[in-house]
This record gives C-alpha cells, structure tokens and sequence, in this order.
C-alpha cells in the first residue's frame, strides 16, 4: 500500500480548497471528478450527496450562498505551533 507524505496530504487540501472556490461551474466540475471517486460520498449534518454530481451541486449551492460575485477563497497559512519560551508574550 503506497504511503500517504505530508506533501500528497497538502496538495490534496490544497485542490479541495480550489474545488470549494472555483467560480465556474464547469472547472468546479472537473476538479471534483480528480478528487473524489464517481460513487464518493460526502455527509453533512445528515444529509448526503452522493456521486459526482451530488458533489458537484453541494459545492455549488455552498458557494453561491457563500460567495459573493468576484470573491475569492484562499487557504489559511499554517504555522508550527510555538514550542520555546521565547514565543511567549512578554509581560
């Protein structure tokens, strides 16, 4: 079984994060279909969608309630957590 690196990991998100901001319907559709398996399930509060196009229609529901005409989604910078006392906040 190939092994899963931190990298694989980040470009993943990285893709999920494009998918959830992609604008165009039909680049919203391809990006989908690279990420999930024709029959991937995605469960939500106790709903389900269910397949490419379940998928495909939760994302675009999601973002046109979420984003507004023009709008774009980056994802967060993450950091390593701070493990020395010099990132205390000095007093």
């Amino acid at each position: 079984m190939p092994q899963t690196t931190d990298t694989d990991v980040d470009q993943i998100v990285q893709r999920y994060i494009a998918a959830w901001s992609e604008p165009q319907a039909a680049a919203r559709k391809r990006a989908v279909a690279e990420l999930w398996a024709p029959d991937g399930v995605e469960f939500v509060e106790g709903a389900q969608f269910r397949g490419h196009d379940g998928l495909v229609d939760r994302i675009s529901e999601a973002y046109g309630l979420s984003s507004p005409p023009g709008s774009t989604t980056s994802p967060a910078t993450t950091t390593s957590p701070c493990t020395t006392s010099s990132c205390s906040p000095s007093s």
